[in-house]
């Protein structure tokens, strides 16, 4: 009986607990809401033996997994096919990952999603609509709800997210300090939302790291914000930078001029080398 009561108490504490405080661990990186995160039986469950960076890219024991996070930059043009084959012919030992299949004859792996903002991509991680907004929105995107293993955890995550936010006018660039004890939700900041989306993938892989490469000017009405924003992704990956798990921008890309657009937006082929260069470029440092 007594156990009962308990049971049945913590299944009340749960069901009130919508908006759950967030831990803050040793190393100042909150811990993600256990509400939201806990996988069941069931569910996603993580690899008791999480591969490490000491055990992946030193020793060379399998190709470095490499994923590209971000939108229609990634999803509809060329980036992934030329950096996992600059990668390639420079020698390093990598591996695009990915639920999406890019364009191209290599039919490289990434995780592009056109038009998606960093709000849409943090609900998605943390599953917070479930698989009615999937079908509605005509994308199937990823949730704990799989399961994480060996096979799909990324070594290093590439994040190239902004420009539909700000195209939104309804997502501020935000703080590039965010404090802890965010809860995911509808109204929170680009840097809000970059900050919940490293802590995700530091759960379930902690020593990960992060690149942040800078989203590219464009023709449109927010463009004067462009700079503004990589500028804020520049001071976010120094702030959130450990030991255990680097983040790192990609640096600017000065080159890729107003000409280097095809539609005003999207990049041009040569515009898609110049940013699939810069990514490379950081990959290097982060895989020998």
């Amino acid at each position: 009986m007594k156990r009962l009561l308990t049971f049945l108490i913590s299944l009340q504490l749960v069901a009130c607990n919508l908006q759950p405080d967030i831990a803050v661990q040793p190393n100042n990186t909150p811990a993600l809401p256990t509400a939201y995160l806990a996988p069941t039986e069931t569910e996603a469950v993580v690899p008791e033996e999480t591969p490490t960076q000491e055990a992946i890219i030193p020793g060379i024991d399998r190709p470095a997994l490499v994923m590209l996070l971000g939108d229609s930059i990634f999803s509809g043009g060329l980036v992934p096919q030329m950096v996992s084959r600059a990668m390639q012919e420079a020698g390093y030992r990598t591996a695009l990952i990915g639920s999406q299949i890019g364009l191209g004859e290599d039919e490289t792996l990434h995780e592009g999603h056109g038009g998606f903002t960093t709000t849409e991509i943090v609900r998605d991680l943390y599953d917070l609509d479930g698989d009615e907004y999937w079908n509605n929105y005509g994308s199937r995107g990823w949730t704990l709800t799989q399961e994480w293993t060996a096979e799909n955890i990324p070594d290093v995550l590439v994040i190239l997210l902004g420009t539909n936010d700000l195209a939104s006018m309804s997502i501020p660039i935000g703080n590039p300090n965010p404090e802890a004890g965010h809860v995911p939700g509808y109204d929170y900041s680009c840097m809000d939302n970059l900050f919940l989306i490293i802590n995700f993938f530091r759960w379930v892989n902690p020593e990960i790291s992060i690149i942040f490469s800078p989203i590219p000017p464009t023709r449109r009405y927010w463009n004067d914000q462009v700079p503004a924003y990589n500028q804020a992704l520049a001071a976010l990956a120094q702030n959130l930078s450990t030991e255990q798990s680097l983040v790192q921008y990609a640096g600017d890309v000065n080159e890729f001029q107003l000409h280097h657009l095809e539609d005003g937006v999207h990049p041009s082929t040569e515009g898609q080398r110049i940013l699939a260069d810069n990514i490379v470029e950081a990959l290097m440092e982060v895989v020998p």
